[in-house]
C-alpha cells in the first residue's frame, strides 16, 4: 500500500487518478464516460468526496473499465481489476490448464494400463478430475468476462481513450494459437485420450466428458 494512502478515500483517489492517466483520459472524459459530474470526479481525486454512493461506484467502474466491485475492493485495501486485463489473463491461462489436463489424463491411463497399484491409479484419476475441473472453471470465467465486454456500449467505448485497450484485446485474440501438445509425455501406447474428440469446435473441453478410453466404455 502506498504511504500516501492514509485513508480509504485517499487510496481511491490515487488509483482513480492513476488509471485515468494511464488510459489518457481527462477528468472531463472520465466524468462523461462514468455519467457523473465533473465536480464529483474532482472531489474523488482530491480524496474529499467521502464514501461514494452505489451510483458513483457503478459510474467509476464503468468509466474506468473496472470490474464490478472494484471500488469497494479498493476502499477495503485491495486493488481494482480492469475488465480487459482479466479477460487477457484468462485467455493466457486456458492453454496451460488444458495442457495440465492432457498430462494428467496421460498419467492416469499409463498407470491403469501398466497394472500399477489401485491407490496410485485412484490418485492419478483424482488429479485428472481436478485438472478437468480447473479447465471448466477457466472456461466459465472466460464466458463471464466476454459477456461483460460485449455488454459495453460500443459507441461510448469508441469515444474514450480506453478503446485502445479493446483494440489491443482484439489483436491479442486474433493472434491466439491453439497450444501445442506434441511434446507432452504420454507414457507409452496405453495413452489413448483423444483431446479433439472431447472438445467443441472452439477447443473447449465439454462438460461431463471424461475422455474415457474405449475399454472403459464397454
Amino acid at each position: 500500500m502506498s504511504t500516501e494512502d492514509v485513508t480509504p478515500s485517499a487510496r481511491l483517489a490515487r488509483l482513480v487518478r492513476e488509471r485515468r492517466e494511464a488510459v489518457e483520459m481527462t477528468q472531463r472524459d472520465l466524468a462523461d464516460a462514468a455519467g457523473l459530474g465533473l465536480s464529483t470526479i474532482q472531489s474523488i481525486e482530491r480524496g474529499t468526496g467521502g464514501a461514494p454512493s452505489k451510483a458513483t461506484r457503478d459510474g467509476l467502474e464503468r468509466g474506468l473499465r473496472w470490474r464490478k466491485g472494484s471500488v469497494a475492493q479498493v476502499l477495503e485495501g485491495g486493488d481494482p481489476i480492469a475488465i480487459i486485463d482479466e479477460l487477457l489473463r484468462l485467455e493466457g491461462q486456458l492453454p496451460r490448464r488444458v495442457r495440465e489436463l492432457v498430462q494428467a489424463e496421460a498419467e492416469f491411463h499409463r498407470l491403469k494400463g501398466s497394472g500399477a497399484p489401485a491407490d496410485a491409479v485412484l490418485r492419478a484419476q483424482q488429479t485428472a478430475d481436478t485438472a478437468r475441473r480447473h479447465v471448466l472453471e477457466v472456461q466459465d470465467a472466460l464466458a463471464h468476462e466476454r459477456q461483460l465486454v460485449d455488454q459495453a456500449d460500443a459507441a461510448e467505448i469508441e469515444s474514450i481513450p480506453d478503446a485502445v485497450l479493446l483494440r489491443e484485446l482484439e489483436r491479442r485474440l486474433a493472434q491466439r494459437h491453439a497450444p501445442a501438445f506434441d511434446d507432452v509425455p504420454v507414457g507409452g501406447d496405453q495413452y489413448d485420450f483423444d483431446l479433439a474428440a472431447h472438445t467443441d469446435p472452439d477447443g473447449y473441453v465439454r462438460d461431463g466428458d471424461r475422455g474415457v478410453a474405449p475399454d472403459e466404455g464397454a
